[in-house]
């Protein structure tokens, strides 16, 4: 019985080509519905819901920064104080004076959102999120091209969540999945989306470490270009004072990490996991530092076979993501790079054993990981993560695996 058991989820017989596209489109219908719900509260509150909280609570924080730095003042949208109050006139916050959200972006972030600040809260939101779905679209459609598998995975849990809270892991994973369309063919473009994560510094410290193991010089110079770049023409444009002040409240989010409790479920992170488990500040720092330098030792270990574009970025996205601290449940929207590139490779070759069942796990992991996290207690995603770097690293180390660019058989829905 247990053996069976055990066989039926390695293999997952009853995953067929045929249920796929009928949880696929019975999933659209849902996400049809939760947009016509969305589409219903702009009409009816214009910008908030229940609660007092504007739709897309997360966007708000981007919106309002942006409107203040093309306001003339770049360095207030490090203002609390005055960005509480553009947030408040914008949609009601709460009853309690301070109430706002946070802005800890660097000012690289800042600089490529500014332009959302030209536009009325909805507008922004609606742009800025259908950029996103546009974007990574086109990136998964180019690393697996069968509409039965990109587009559902562009209609994922991860992308719903990500939507709800108007945040930006779409661009985040973009930056991903362009690399590893690009990295081969056009090294110093791939580079360059890699670059692009210093909006995002704290996933982008894993990308230089993996480009320079896998002896990717171009792909290196595309990096620093773009990264050191959009530091300086933030500098030039934004001012020394939105750099002093974003390093200042910086600090915050080392606060969040190790005092407020309640926000550990939405973090993702081996350390949160810790302290969701009981574990002391110490340990979590230190479990975490260990699981960070196996990780990377995994990716440098591929980066040096070399063995594509497509394998090395699938195993950096998941080791950018072990290793920093700070990684929200909406960063799960980077998972949908890997998750590609191991279907794409599947369609090419066959599944390999345990693949189906850990990619359904995580297709459907964020609707529920925050809530195992709050209720139970129990983190979901670092031992996910875990598996999924072992999967990618046995693709990466296979001999037949073929890049998203590479000359590739047809592929057929198995």
């Amino acid at each position: 019985m247990i053996g069976r058991l055990v066989a039926a989820l390695r293999d997952a017989p009853f995953l067929s080509a045929g249920r796929a596209r009928v949880y696929g489109r019975l999933w659209l219908i849902l996400q049809l519905g939760f947009a016509a719900l969305m589409v219903g509260a702009f009409i009816r509150e214009s910008v908030t819901v229940g609660g007092g909280k504007p739709v897309g609570t997360d966007f708000m924080t981007f919106w309002s920064a942006a409107r203040m730095a093309v306001g003339g003042d770049p360095a207030s949208a490090y203002d609390d104080t005055a960005r509480a109050a553009l947030q408040r006139a914008a949609a009601w916050m709460g009853s309690e004076p301070g109430a706002h959200f946070a802005y800890w972006y660097p000012p690289t972030f800042l600089l490529v959102t500014l332009p959302l600040g030209l536009l009325g809260y909805v507008p922004a939101m609606i742009a800025f999120l259908c950029a996103g779905y546009a974007v990574l679209g086109g990136c998964l459609k180019r690393i697996v091209p069968v509409r039965a598998v990109w587009v559902p995975l562009l209609l994922s849990p991860a992308m719903l969540l990500n939507t709800l809270i108007g945040q930006n892991g779409a661009f985040t994973a973009s930056c991903f999945g362009g690399a590893m369309v690009l990295l081969d063919r056009r090294p110093m473009l791939g580079g360059a989306c890699l670059g692009l994560l210093v909006c995002k510094p704290h996933l982008a410290v894993a990308a230089p470490l993996a480009l320079a193991a896998a002896r990717r010089w171009r792909a290196l110079a595309g990096w620093a270009a773009t990264a050191f770049g959009l530091c300086a023409l933030s500098w030039l444009l934004l001012g020394t004072a939105s750099w002093l002040l974003f390093l200042r409240h910086a600090s915050e989010a080392r606060t969040v990490l190790e005092h407020l409790s309640d926000d550990w479920p939405k973090i993702q992170s081996v350390y949160t996991a810790v302290r969701l488990l009981h574990g002391g500040t110490v340990l979590g720092y230190v479990l975490h530092a260990m699981a960070a330098l196996v990780s990377l030792a995994v990716l440098l270990g591929v980066a040096r076979r070399r063995p594509g574009a497509a394998p090395e970025m699938a195993t950096l996205v998941v080791v950018s993501l072990l290793c920093t601290p700070y990684m929200f449940d909406y960063d799960l929207t980077c998972l949908l790079v890997p998750m590609a590139f191991i279907a794409a490779a599947a369609l090419r070759g066959g599944w390999l054993g345990w693949e189906k069942t850990l990619l359904l796990g995580l297709y459907g992991m964020p609707l529920v990981a925050r809530l195992v996290a709050m209720h139970a207690g129990v983190p979901l995603v670092p031992p996910a993560l875990a598996c999924l770097l072992a999967l990618c690293a046995r693709r990466a180390l296979a001999r037949n695996i073929r890049g998203p660019g590479a000359a590739a058989a047809p592929m057929a829905v198995a």
